[in-house]
């Protein structure tokens, strides 16, 4: 369909065009609307390792860092996967915990490391609301410092120490969105079709 033709379309059917197309768009709108806001939460934890003597508690200088790191670092991510320290955590921060089952302790906290057993790797947490992921990492971390500091008073010569970042937190609708801006577009072309095929069949 050339210009001249559809300008002409346009001119005779734009009642069509402009209903289809608002119904296209509308619906989209609607969905998009509907959807039930995600909230992206992290924070980075970084793990420094260090050993002491076990008859007299003190620390030694110069330990293996090597194998100690990565043994604090496996030691620490396990926390954050093992279900009765999530379920911890999730409790003291008001969420609830109803109908979870074991697999979904385990996956309620994403760790994201570039390097296996890095010194510093990053927790995710996705929630309904902006507050509900800042207290659950304030929460998490309060359950993490009770499980290093239960490990370090279990007289193992291996100690944990770990710190934290703030938490950022993103909302998943704080981009431009899309899926209304396709419906336009897709209605459009909808609409235009339709009044194109009504346009032919009338003439008929």
């Amino acid at each position: 369909m050339d210009r001249f033709s559809l300008s002409h379309l346009i001119a005779r059917r734009w009642p069509i065009i402009l209903v289809l197309t608002l119904v296209v768009f509308g619906a989209t709108l609607g969905l998009e609307r509907r959807k039930d806001p995600q909230y992206f939460g992290s924070f980075t934890v970084t793990v420094e390792p260090s050993r002491r003597y076990p008859e007299t508690q003190q620390l030694i200088l110069q330990p293996n860092q090597g194998e100690d790191l990565k043994t604090a670092v496996a030691t620490t991510q396990s926390w954050i996967a093992d279900p009765f320290y999530v379920r911890k955590a999730l409790e003291k921060a008001n969420v609830s915990v109803a109908d979870m089952s074991l697999a979904d302790y385990a996956n309620i906290f994403q760790v994201i490391s570039d390097v296996p057993f890095s010194r510093s790797y990053q927790v995710q947490y996705v929630g309904a609301t902006q507050t509900e992921v800042e207290n659950v990492f304030t929460a998490l971390r309060s359950v993490l410092d009770e499980a290093q500091a239960s490990f370090d008073s279990a007289k193992s010569d291996l100690l944990i120490e770990t710190s934290y970042t703030d938490t950022t937190v993103t909302s998943h609708g704080s981009g431009v969105p899309l899926a209304p801006i396709a419906g336009l577009v897709i209605g459009l072309l909808f609409a235009t079709m339709v009044a194109a095929a009504f346009d032919r069949a009338a003439r008929k």
